[in-house]
């Protein structure tokens, strides 16, 4: 567990995701799905519930695979997760990671320490290369990112596509300075 001060005084608090947190994941889930285009899931995907979030949390007992809570008095406000990219041995050097933070506490510096602690762990674990999608468009995870070392590798285009039909592009990044 590690505690933070933010900038506007509060206490963050970063730890592993347990199955007592489910019901709070399964509520942060449901919020965040309304809140953004940039993140993978959305209200079409259904409601969340507090059984997926357990099967979702349980997923961290396979090797390398890593789910953090943050919260602000007892109620979380983002979380991040680290994954290995495959179970075969040629890829063990490489994980995939993701980071979200409800829309009423952007601007804390919430996303940056989520992304210490997950540097943090790919480092302690022996991850050699993190890698991410971002959405084309979503400036203050890029520049997040870029503050922590990942570059651009490339993009995929109709990477998302919206209820209205519009599609987003993926740009790919990656951090070796893990």
């Amino acid at each position: 567990m590690k505690e933070i001060q933010l900038r506007n005084g509060q206490t963050l608090i970063i730890e592993p995701a347990r199955l007592e947190h489910a019901k709070q994941f399964a509520d942060y889930a449901n919020k965040i799905k309304t809140e953004t285009n940039y993140i993978s899931m959305d209200i079409r995907d259904g409601l969340s519930t507090i059984e997926g979030q357990e099967k979702y949390i349980k997923t961290t007992e396979n090797p390398g695979k890593f789910i953090f809570i943050a919260s602000i008095n007892n109620v979380m406000v983002g979380c991040g997760n680290l994954s290995p990219v495959s179970t075969k041995s040629r890829f063990a050097h490489r994980s995939d990671m993701g980071i979200s933070v409800l829309k009423e506490c952007w601007g804390l510096g919430i996303a940056s320490e989520i992304m210490k602690v997950l540097i943090e762990t790919a480092e302690t674990y022996g991850y050699e290369q993190i890698e991410l999608a971002v959405v084309d468009g979503n400036k203050p995870a890029k520049h997040l990112y870029e503050k922590f070392g990942f570059y651009e590798t490339g993009y995929l285009n109709n990477a998302m596509k919206y209820e209205d039909g519009s599609y987003a592009k993926f740009i790919f990044m990656q951090n070796e300075e893990v």
